[in-house]
């Protein structure tokens, strides 16, 4: 994880020294999404980091994680309490702006990418069962509405969709239990 943050932050610093000079330069992200998991509301956050081509296309990486407790339908056979869902994901992003200037913008987005899926008990302090993960490949399409507040600093909100395959009826679950319409909320550092 050390190695994506300092990555990012490099990134960010060649970035905004070559901005001046070109319509490149690198951008860091911090995103927050809302949507549901196995019929709950679940909150996934996450940082992206990526480069501007031109004014109109960037290319990154992203990785998310769930951040609020999600009940799995299981139940763990030793400890007897229900099992919590913990969700991971990460991958390639590709984004298009238009227009690329101005203090509003929209873009489409595209992020590509593998997560995993496992159940973990709610109180680990106890006797209980531990459970290999199940790996899943995710894509996701994304709209969003941006606002330039000052030439690097830019907030963000948009609806996402997240397609998932791979469950295979691990722990009782299928694709369309971790599959969901999200609306996010982006707050990006760098060039645009």
């Amino acid at each position: 994880m050390r190695i994506y943050i300092i990555l990012a932050l490099l990134l960010t610093i060649i970035g905004i020294s070559s901005s001046a000079q070109t319509e490149r330069g690198a951008y860091v992200a911090a995103v927050v999404k809302s949507g549901s998991i196995i019929g709950q509301n679940s909150i996934i956050a996450g940082g992206r980091a990526g480069w501007n081509f031109s004014r109109s296309f960037s290319f990154g990486g992203a990785f998310y994680s769930l951040s609020n407790k999600v009940l799995t339908n299981e139940t763990d056979p030793l400890s007897g309490q229900k099992l919590l869902a913990v969700f991971n994901c990460g991958g390639l992003e590709i984004e298009y702006f238009y227009p690329s200037e101005g203090f509003l913008h929209g873009s489409f987005l595209l992020f590509l990418g593998g997560g995993g899926l496992k159940p973990k008990a709610m109180d680990t302090s106890v006797p209980h069962t531990s459970y290999y993960g199940q790996s899943l490949l995710i894509w996701e399409p994304q709209i969003n509405l941006e606002v330039s507040l000052t030439r690097l600093l830019h907030l963000g909100l948009g609806f996402s969709y997240r397609y998932v395959t791979g469950t295979d009826g691990y722990i009782g679950l299928q694709n369309k239990d971790l599959s969901s319409l999200n609306s996010l909320f982006t707050l990006r550092f760098g060039t645009h």
